[in-house]
């Protein structure tokens, strides 16, 4: 393996462990606005995952930005069941 192909590899791992990171809070943050919300309907009036999901993506490089979005909507699904 080359440097470069080493360090490409290196930067994505990285990359899925911070994405990976991230849909962990937000599947914990979502389970407790989930849990805070009336029994009567299953509307958050604040969704504060979106929020974090929100301020990571504007601070992050372009090409995470996919990453982070595929593993918060797999969160969001898992926080819903």
């Amino acid at each position: 393996m080359t440097l470069s192909g080493y360090i490409r590899a290196r930067r994505s791992s990285a990359t899925l462990l911070k994405a990976l990171a991230l849909a962990l809070v937000f599947a914990l943050i979502a389970a407790g606005g989930i849990a805070l919300t009336r029994e009567s309907s299953r509307i958050a009036a604040l969704w504060l995952p979106n929020a974090i999901l929100l301020a990571v993506i504007l601070r992050s490089h372009r090409p995470t930005r996919f990453d982070y979005l595929v593993f918060c909507a797999i969160a969001n699904v898992a926080a819903n069941y």
